[in-house]
């Protein structure tokens, strides 16, 4: 990887790792303080605003970075193309919003009030700019709004929040903060264009190639939103507590994965325009061999270690999430190779139709299992649904790429992994079974299952090996 992709993943991965540590902080005692029937009340409120806002921004910073970066040279036309696409955010931002507070005035849902709160969630978006910055490669700023935002946010949540009746603060601070972080970005933006005057025509222009790269995200919200939903409908709040809360915890380490997407898609669209096709492929195998090697790590240390966290970190309320995140647990493994086929292969050479397909046959997997399953296991059979749905979609993905590159070497070269993720699950077990439930069994646990799994890669894997040596000469030999 080139050096300006090194240290744009170091920030992103500071940020994402900085995202891992700060739900570990708030989540317990969130989770104590409201209980799961609170905690899934929110999760649904968030999840309805979240798809109003969805058909409003139609995701446009996928299209927008993607296509800012081919203009990395021309201040002009990346200028023009910037301001127009901020003013057709602007405008569908605004008629979404008017269609949920029509939808508030007509349905007069539960809870109206959150409703109300959550909604400042779309002026978040309707200022969101971030797409500038990734296409431009500036991944710092990025990392470090996010840094000093998150940080207010903790500070607020452990200040303000206090008994159950403050369920209003937490969805205002979790919706207010971001909408500050995004209008901070507008500060910075001198750099990197000049002021060219909008229109309405040009920017809807635009609109046919956004839908275009937007149906993909469709296809994703309806099984990462709509289980939540039909969870709620069909079931309790509680189980949509207990689900919301197990798919967070399984997403956590995810974003160690896909921090690196934005970068590489953004890096891969540039070679592309540039018609380095060969390059595109390098990028793409480097990155697949990173996802390989770290999503499996990842997925034996979450399910093995679950049974001995949650009891103490979230309390005996929580305790029937155990089980659900160790079946949610392999779309770790499943969502970091399928995003690397998906959003950064595909995506970047132009074959957004593709990544819609896989997904939207995903898509209707997850919600015909869910409509099978959810009356009879409730959280479970959702959870079951979403593993079935996200594996699907990357083998699917997978026999796309196969038109321009060779999977089955891929495979090959990569099988092993699976194998030191079941070892490393055996051990661990074993360990929490022995020791029972506390922290100092999941710091054994942690700290054995990581040696385990590092020195068999360390081993087997040459590529790895080298890494390691290259970083260590780089970092410690060199300085003494």
């Amino acid at each position: 990887m080139g050096k300006s992709i090194k240290k744009n993943y170091f920030y992103n991965l500071s940020y994402q790792i900085f995202s891992i540590i700060a739900p570990l902080i708030t989540a317990p005692y969130i989770a104590r303080i409201f209980g799961p029937e609170k905690v899934g009340i929110y999760a649904f409120i968030n999840t309805v605003v979240n798809y109003f806002i969805l058909f409003g921004s139609f995701s446009i910073n996928l299209f927008a970075s993607r296509e800012l970066a081919y203009y990395k040279n021309d201040i002009k036309k990346r200028s023009q193309i910037f301001w127009n696409l901020v003013l057709l955010n602007f405008i569908n931002i605004s008629a979404s919003l008017s269609l949920f507070y029509l939808y508030l005035f007509i349905k007069k849902p539960e809870y109206i009030s959150y409703y109300f709160i959550q909604s400042l969630l779309f002026f978040s978006y309707m200022f969101d700019i971030t797409w500038l910055f990734s296409s431009q490669e500036e991944f710092g700023k990025i990392a470090l709004r996010n840094f000093v935002v998150r940080i207010i946010s903790i500070i607020l949540l452990f200040t303000l929040i206090k008994e159950q009746s403050d369920l209003w603060k937490y969805f205002l601070i979790n919706s207010l903060t971001p909408v500050i972080a995004n209008i901070s970005l507008w500060g910075f933006i001198k750099k990197y264009i000049i002021f060219v005057k909008p229109h309405i025509k040009k920017a809807y222009s635009y609109f046919p190639r956004v839908i275009k790269v937007f149906l993909p995200t469709i296809a994703i919200s309806i099984y990462s939103m709509l289980d939540k939903l039909m969870l709620g409908i069909f079931s309790t709040k509680t189980q949509v507590g207990y689900y919301d809360y197990s798919q967070k915890l399984v997403r956590i380490p995810l974003a160690i994965i896909t921090s690196i997407t934005p970068i590489i898609m953004v890096r891969m669209a540039a070679e592309f325009k540039n018609n380095d096709i060969n390059s595109v492929k390098i990028y793409f195998y480097k990155s697949f061999k990173f996802a390989t090697f770290l999503s499996f790590y990842l997925f034996s240390m979450m399910y093995s270690v679950v049974p001995e966290f949650i009891p103490w970190f979230f309390g005996n309320n929580f305790f029937a999430t155990i089980k659900l995140i160790q079946i949610i647990s392999p779309i770790i493994i499943a969502i970091a190779l399928g995003t690397t086929a998906g959003h950064q292969f595909l995506l970047s050479i132009g074959e957004e139709n593709k990544l819609t397909l896989a997904l939207f046959i995903g898509a209707g997997i997850n919600f015909t299992l869910n409509l099978f399953l959810i009356p009879k296991y409730q959280a479970i059979g959702v959870s079951l649904a979403s593993v079935i749905a996200e594996c699907s979609i990357t083998i699917i993905l997978y026999l796309f790429v196969s038109k321009y590159l060779n999977v089955l070497n891929l495979i090959k070269n990569n099988w092993y992994y699976l194998v030191f993720s079941i070892f490393t699950i055996i051990v661990v077990r074993f360990i929490g079974n022995k020791m029972g439930v506390s922290i100092i069994t999941n710091i054994i646990q942690v700290f054995v299952g990581s040696l385990i799994y590092i020195v068999f890669v360390i081993l087997v894997d040459k590529e790895i090996r080298n890494y390691f040596i290259q970083f260590y000469n780089t970092r410690f030999k060199n300085k003494l």
